[in-house]
């Protein structure tokens, strides 16, 4: 998809460099130098971003040149800035100061109000919320910005962390395929034959029943059960299983992992190849590109078209408007919502939709309150990744790898620079924040810098107007209009959003004198 350049307007040479001074000063003074040039913005051909992570009400983004991304709410400092104020626009999470020289960030993984990331060094960071000793560090202490995860006891000389999945407990993968865990442990979820927390990494066990030279390969974690692959292809579960997340054909808990029952009418030599833990349901794929889930289902979010929990895997049905020749390639699950990409990029939904987490919208202009089968987001988009929050979804769109976000937005976890919550996918500011960002839709902004008003020609129709502070504050909002008013605003630079429904925001800086 093509983008337009940004359109800014010169300044007269008598007032560059005055200006040019007076912003470079303001942005000093706020540490917000970073963001400069104003103009001159150019397209990356490489990826901008390559994973995303969704926690209870905030939000990170990789990119693919090793810097993290974080917004939302922060409360618990889970945004890795050194305080707990929350943000509506992204910010770049700093490297930690015990880093090693030349790293950058790898990998992320975030499901409550902490997050963990790893380096290209194999070490493993995490901060934010740590009541349960969910950062592993051997503390009970939150966090405010990355803390180094010690290397377990007992781990295998010369070996690294790999992936991580973490909600109230934590699992991590070694590159020698041992799998640890620590956090909250009341029903067994870390999987060590005991009921007891722990603050700092303990290894899950070899199961008995393991094919002999198989190693762990990846992990996922719901509110208290967990998910492991093996390299065999076999899927291993344990924790809480109240509602049957275990798929082990009882409600019976495990403090041990087990392996995940066959589904019934699986096709004969297939295995499990991704998988994804819910709040209290799992979903599983497998190599023949079908899907299945199991768990607590009375939102739908086991798509099987019914409302009924289930103790072992039920099919997810596949829709009719799929594309001929496409099959399940990908899942993800959020609290009560589960998400799917097929083969031709298209992302798929169902399940718990309140807060409009599914990203779709109805013909009339309304949301379905949930579904028990997948529904299309409404954008119609191609998509390369995908995760759900507790009542939101991200997702990495596949021609530009911009990040995207429907559903819940009081927190500003969608990082569009507002806390308005959204029904569709909409376009996230975190390329405009970047270092080198990409190409975006622009809006003319006229004169820029300005004093009492400035003009904005030429929006689409529909469109809200909003302007935020470089703290993701909301400072003026109103409807499509030849004119902003300035009147009030402290000198300095801002950030000027105009979106039209279903449409991806416009933005521009916009410098106050």
């Amino acid at each position: 998809m093509q983008q337009p350049r940004f359109p800014f307007a010169p300044l007269p040479p008598d007032r560059a460099s005055r200006h040019s001074r007076r912003v470079s000063q303001h942005l000093r003074l706020h540490g917000l130098l970073w963001l400069l040039p104003l103009a001159g913005l150019r397209a990356q051909t490489t990826s901008l971003y390559t994973q995303v992570a969704a926690g209870e009400s905030h939000s990170l983004a990789l990119r693919a040149d090793g810097t993290l991304w974080a917004w939302g709410a922060n409360n618990y400092s889970q945004l890795g800035n050194g305080n707990t104020t929350g943000r509506s626009l992204p910010a770049p999470v700093a490297a930690p100061v015990a880093a090693a020289p030349g790293t950058r960030w790898t990998s992320i993984a975030s499901r409550s109000s902490h997050a963990l990331a790893g380096r290209s060094d194999g070490t493993l960071w995490a901060w934010g919320y740590n009541d349960y000793g969910n950062l592993g560090d051997g503390t009970l202490t939150t966090r405010v910005s990355p803390v180094l995860v010690p290397v377990p006891a007992g781990a295998a000389v010369g070996t690294t962390w790999g992936q991580v999945a973490t909600n109230y407990h934590t699992l991590a993968l070694r590159s020698d395929g041992t799998l640890w865990a620590w956090g909250l442990n009341n029903v067994g979820q870390l999987g060590d034959a005991s009921t007891a927390a722990r603050l700092a990494a303990v290894a899950v066990p070899t199961p008995a029943a393991a094919a002999a030279g198989t190693t762990w390969t990846k992990v996922d974690v719901g509110r208290d059960h967990s998910l492991a692959l093996r390299s065999d292809g076999t899927l291993w579960a344990w924790g809480g299983n109240a509602y049957g997340q275990l798929a082990n054909g009882t409600p019976a808990g495990l403090a041990t992992p087990r392996a995940v029952v066959t589904p019934a009418g699986a096709a004969a030599g297939t295995t499990w190849t991704d998988f994804a833990a819910g709040y209290y349901f799992s979903l599983g794929l497998r190599s023949d590109g079908t899907l299945w889930a199991w768990g607590y289902n009375p939102y739908g979010q086991l798509g099987d078209a019914s409302t009924t929990s289930s103790l072992v895997p039920v099919a997810v049905v596949t829709p009719g408007t799929v594309g001929a020749g496409t099959r399940w390639t990908r899942v993800a699950a959020g609290n009560d919502h589960a998400l799917a990409l097929r083969s031709d990029g298209s992302l798929w939904a169902w399940g718990y939709n309140n807060y409009d987490q599914l990203g779709i919208q109805l013909s009339n202009g309304g949301t379905p309150p949930s579904s028990s089968t997948p529904v299309r987001e409404t954008t119609n988009g191609t998509w390369s990744a995908v995760a759900g929050g507790y009542y939101t979804t991200l997702a990495l769109q596949a021609a530009t790898t911009l990040v995207y976000g429907t559903g819940y937005n009081r927190s500003g976890q969608l990082g569009t620079g507002n806390i308005t919550n959204s029904p569709v996918f909409v376009a996230s500011a975190a390329p405009l924040l970047a270092t080198r960002p990409a190409r975006v839709p622009l809006v003319g902004v006229h004169p820029n810098p300005a004093r009492a008003q400035c003009r904005l020609p030429a929006l689409p129709p529909g469109s809200t107007v909003r302007l935020t502070d470089l703290r993701g504050s909301l400072v003026r909002q109103q409807a499509a209009a030849p004119t902003l008013s300035l009147t009030g605003l402290a000198p300095g630079l801002y950030l000027l959003t105009a979106q039209a429904p279903g449409q991806a925001p416009r933005v521009a800086r916009l410098a106050v004198e």
